[in-house]
């Protein structure tokens, strides 16, 4: 089975500073601190958006919503690949993971 490195999908949670060619947003991906909450990252991404700023954050997470429901979708297909081989470890691990995407979907509230 081929390896990817994938992105974490993002929720995005507020905008901190809005430009004509940058905004800076409040951001959780899937990085945990030691206390098991989701830390909150900066990121600064240029200004493509011929949206109102008051969408463009409705539309970032869209964005990220279609990538996380890929990510599930290729996780459930691991999950049965591994079923299927009886690698029990790496099945429990993917079921792990995939429980916790489906927990990270839940917070996606548009």
């Amino acid at each position: 089975m081929k390896h990817k490195d994938t992105k974490h999908p993002k929720l995005y949670l507020k905008i901190l500073n809005y430009s004509i060619n940058d905004i800076k947003v409040q951001y959780v991906d899937n990085e945990f601190s030691l206390d098991g909450k989701r830390k909150i990252k900066e990121q600064t991404i240029n200004n493509d958006f011929s949206i109102d700023e008051s969408k463009i954050l409705n539309k970032l997470n869209q964005l990220e919503l279609n990538k996380l429901n890929k990510y599930i979708k290729v996780q459930n297909k691991i999950l049965e690949y591994h079923k299927r081989k009886q690698n029990f470890d790496s099945y429990s691990v993917v079921k792990d993971s995939v429980k916790l995407m489906l927990q990270f979907k839940k917070e996606y509230n548009f």
